[in-house]
C-alpha cells in the first residue's frame, strides 16, 4: 500500500512539475510581449495632448478623439449630413445619409458610438466596429452598421 501511494504522489509531482514548466515558458513569453510593447511605445511620436498620460497619441494606441469633426453625430449637428433611420434589428441598424453641402463630406462613425430612440422601450443599439464612407456633394448612401443591443435586460443576444 505504501508503495502504491508513492507512486501516486510521484505522479502527481511530475504533473505539478510540468505545470509548473508550461507556466515558466508562458511568463516568458509574455516577458518579452511587454518587451516589445515597451519598444513599440518608446518609438512612438510625441505629438499627444497635455492631457494624455501616454508617450504615444491616442490615435497611435486605437483610441478616437471625443468629438471628432468627421464623426456623423458632429456632422449631423453643424446641418452637413441628414440622417433617416431605414430599419434595425438585433443585430444590425440600416441608415440613409445624406450630403447636404456642395463638397464631398468623409462621415466616420465610431464603434462605441450609441444609437437612441426617442420612443419608449426600443433598445439603444451599440456600434460593433468603425464604419467610415466618403459622401458625395450633394450625395447619399444607405449604410448597414453591425450593432448589438446594449441593455441586458431586454434579453437580446
Amino acid at each position: 500500500l505504501e508503495l502504491v501511494e508513492a507512486r501516486t504522489w510521484q505522479a502527481k509531482l511530475h504533473e505539478r512539475e510540468s505545470e509548473i514548466s508550461q507556466l515558466r515558458l508562458e511568463i516568458a513569453r509574455l516577458k518579452c510581449y511587454i518587451l516589445e510593447l515597451k519598444a513599440a511605445l518608446r518609438s512612438c511620436p510625441s505629438d499627444k495632448p497635455d492631457w494624455w498620460p501616454y508617450k504615444c497619441p491616442p490615435e497611435e494606441l486605437g483610441f478616437a478623439r471625443w468629438r471628432d469633426p468627421s464623426f456623423l453625430e458632429v456632422l449631423a449637428e453643424k446641418g452637413d449630413v441628414s440622417m433617416c433611420i431605414l430599419d434595425y434589428d438585433k443585430n444590425s441598424l440600416k441608415i440613409q445619409l445624406q450630403n447636404e453641402t456642395r463638397n464631398p463630406v468623409n462621415v466616420v462613425i465610431p464603434r462605441g458610438a450609441l444609437f437612441y430612440s426617442r420612443a419608449p422601450f426600443l433598445k439603444p443599439l451599440m456600434v460593433i466596429s468603425d464604419l467610415e464612407k466618403e459622401l458625395p456633394a450633394d450625395g447619399q448612401c444607405t449604410l448597414e452598421i453591425s450593432v448589438f443591443c446594449c441593455v441586458s435586460f431586454y434579453a437580446c443576444s
